[in-house]
């Protein structure tokens, strides 16, 4: 039996590396400060590996030729670039329903739930730029910069 390649597994790359960055982010300090893993570990656990799926998706539309040469299988690949952007986009919605419910539910602050909305937004935004743009490394850069917005705005939020 050949042994496949993970890239030619639909979405399992994208969910491997979001999964993996989620887990480091989030998990992995809770387990080395031997701490209970809360509900806003949940919360922020959920909210990273989303983000982390859509921002590993925009590449993929970028190299969608390369990939549909080489059978890997991605969202652009197999469902098209426009279907993409609207996957892409009910992934954020669902993250921002996963942090105004962690609010509403009283696990997430107010101000943490603002910026955490507000990187979820500058998401969408780079998201409506999906199939529209011909620029896919500045969108790949700025869906980056968006842990930093994020980072700056909790910083602040804390320490602020």
């Amino acid at each position: 039996m050949p042994v496949q390649r993970l890239k030619t597994i639909f979405v399992l790359n994208s969910t491997l590396v979001a999964l993996a960055w989620a887990t480091a982010m989030v998990v992995l300090p809770i387990v080395f400060a031997d701490a209970a893993i809360t509900p806003l570990a949940i919360v922020l656990a959920v909210y990273f590996f989303a983000d982390i799926f859509v921002n590993t998706e925009i590449p993929n539309v970028r190299d969608i030729e390369d990939d549909a040469k080489n059978n890997v299988s991605t969202f652009p690949t197999v469902v098209g670039v426009k279907r993409t952007r609207h996957l892409l986009y009910l992934i954020n919605m669902l993250s921002i329903l996963v942090v105004i419910g962690a609010f509403l539910s009283g696990f997430l602050p107010a101000l943490f739930s603002l910026v955490l909305l507000a990187g979820r937004v500058l998401a969408v935004f780079l998201n409506s730029r999906i199939g529209r743009s011909d620029d896919y490394r500045r969108l790949e850069l700025l869906g980056e910069m968006n842990y930093v917005f994020v980072a700056c705005g909790l910083f602040i939020a804390i320490f602020g």
